[in-house]
């Protein structure tokens, strides 16, 4: 029929692409490889034929053992942009279709119009031409069906729901299969009594609306879903982890200052709670479908299994689950790079903390065990050379000091990952150093100033705590960061508080920064544990901000 050959040559018409992809500037040089330099996408095959060069470059380079950083680099960012452009092209195909999809419907639409005047359907044709008006209905209906479920994400079981569609469309196909059985001679329709004298009019009627009805069904086909309704849940709850990894991974390349690590790991442990859902390697339809796409209702329905059929899709769902580990990769190996970024600073810190925290471990061990007295002798000489040599408490205390100052200064050019794990290594580092000082005696006129220290960080802690809470409790829910609450504006204006009072103490000590009493003496018995006390808490202050 000329309606089906119409359509098959407008399937098989090539869509252009006119995107062009351009190699950055960081990329000149002696990267490996140029097929992503410069050049245009003329065609899905001219896409197809770069994609497949890119990955030859790559599985041939990765066989010369460890590849340099800078070559890596060079790959990560023509994928990245190879990507881009399958993500357009895609696109642009979809918009494409849907365009000359409607575009031939409105064809069809007119030509109807055009052959009403110029055909009349012969008595002996009307019988197939009513049939085939009321199936083209009951078509059309189906196909209705069928995309207000997938534009609802609608979760029906694969029993009755759609085994009764399955059966009307089987029943419809059949009904035009034996109206062309019985009317259809040598590409002629005809009445089954036909003679074989004179065609009857209306060929061009009854064809048009064959060919409608066979589309309608080809459309009806290409709307069910790839994966097996019963395991839709678990497609739109990979979809909806893998939107959220590539929008952490882009907040990750633009150094977002409100990205948070522990927004990656509770979507890694999101996405492993998805894999453990598969039993043997396969996603089974569980006994009951889930209510809803929650994780929490996934696990419940899916600890049940019907493991007789494997239902369809799985490598759908294989694919969405390997992207999303994939991705995770990607975070994990951005995150690391911007802490490493500052790798000799911070272990260099590590190390002095870890100094600390041994000899604390020490003097724990000695005061805790009835030891003959030399043994407690060595652990006094050990702290006192801790208090003294130049790789003990002082040094520490001007390390941190450093780093905070870092942190303070780098934290609008390097990512927040550096940067938080750096301010946490450097509160650690304080709190470390309060703990060894904390047996050291304070005179009696500096005891106002320990206490109104002490009850500081005790309040910027219980802010710290409340803050990450409720953090972390929209991030668990899949929420998006929330808006400024009356709690959190009350929270920053009590945070704000405490940092106007830490000044004003910082402030008052004199020019060789000691804290001085209500005299305006500067006893030297506990200044240092004041000072670590001090430095601690304006650390806290900072990770509110």
């Amino acid at each position: 029929m000329f309606g089906e050959h119409r359509e098959e040559a407008i399937d098989q018409e090539k869509l252009p692409l006119k995107e062009t992809i351009s190699k950055p500037a960081s990329m000149a040089g002696s990267a490996p490889g140029t097929a992503f330099s410069t050049y245009s996408i003329s065609s899905a095959h001219s896409l197809q034929a770069d994609l497949a060069s890119l990955s030859h470059e790559i599985t041939a380079f990765k066989r010369h053992g460890d590849p340099p950083f800078v070559d890596i680099q060079s790959f990560a960012e023509r994928i990245w942009r190879a990507n881009l452009s399958y993500e357009t092209a895609i696109a642009k195909l979809d918009k494409e279709k849907k365009l000359l999809t409607k575009q031939i419907d409105t064809i069809w639409g007119a030509f109807d119009t055009l052959i009403k005047p110029l055909w009349r359907v012969d008595d002996a044709l009307v019988p197939i031409y009513d049939a085939l008006a009321d199936i083209r209905i009951r078509l059309e209906d189906l196909y209705q069906e069928k995309l207000d479920a997938m534009a609802s994400a609608k979760i029906v079981s694969t029993s009755e729901g759609d085994a009764l569609q399955d059966a009307r469309l089987a029943d419809l196909q059949r009904r035009m299969h034996e109206l062309e059985e019985t009317f259809c001679v040598n590409g002629k329709f005809v009445a089954p009594s036909w003679s074989g004298e004179g065609i009857p009019s209306g060929q061009a009627v009854v064809a048009n609306l064959l060919a409608k009805n066979y589309r309608l069904i080809r459309m009806i086909h290409e709307a069910e879903p790839a994966v097996d309704k019963s395991l839709l849940p678990i497609q739109l709850r990979l979809q909806h982890i893998i939107g959220s990894l590539q929008h952490f991974k882009l907040a990750l390349l633009s150094n977002d200052p409100s990205v948070e690590p522990m927004q990656l790991t509770v979507l890694q442990s999101q996405l492993d709670a998805i894999a453990n859902l598969q039993h043997n390697g396969t996603f089974y339809a569980p006994k009951e479908p889930a209510n809803n796409n929650d994780l929490e209702s996934l696990e419940a329905a899916f600890a049940s299994l019907s493991t007789d059929v494997v239902p369809k899709g799985q490598a759908v769902l294989h694919n969405l689950l390997e992207d999303a580990y994939d991705l995770v990769h990607e975070c994990l190996v951005e995150i690391e790079r911007g802490e490493g970024e500052e790798e000799a600073f911070l272990v260099e810190l590590k190390q002095r903390v870890q100094q600390v925290l041994e000899v604390l471990a020490e003097l724990n061990e000695a005061a805790d065990l009835t030891v003959e007295e030399s043994l407690a002798d060595q652990a006094r000489s050990r702290r006192q050379d801790l208090l003294t040599s130049p790789t003990g408490l002082q040094a520490l205390s001007e390390t941190l000091g450093q780093g905070f100052q870092y942190v303070k200064n780098a934290a609008g050019a390097v990512g927040s990952g550096a940067t938080s794990t750096l301010t946490s290594l450097v509160r650690s580092g304080y709190a470390a150093v309060g703990k060894a000082l904390g047996s050291d005696a304070v005179d009696p006129t500096l005891l106002p100033t320990l206490r109104r220290l002490e009850g500081l960080k005790q309040a910027l802690m219980q802010l710290r705590l409340r803050k990450d809470k409720a953090g972390l409790d929209r991030i668990r829910m899949g929420l998006p960061p929330a808006e400024m609450t009356e709690d959190m504006k009350r929270d920053g204006y009590e945070m704000r508080t405490h940092l106007v009072v830490l000044e004003e103490m910082d402030m008052e000590r004199d020019e060789q920064g000691r804290f001085v009493n209500a005299e305006g003496g500067a006893p030297p018995e506990g200044q240092a544990r004041l000072r670590a006390l001090l430095d601690e808490c304006f650390v806290l202050a900072y990770e509110l901000i």
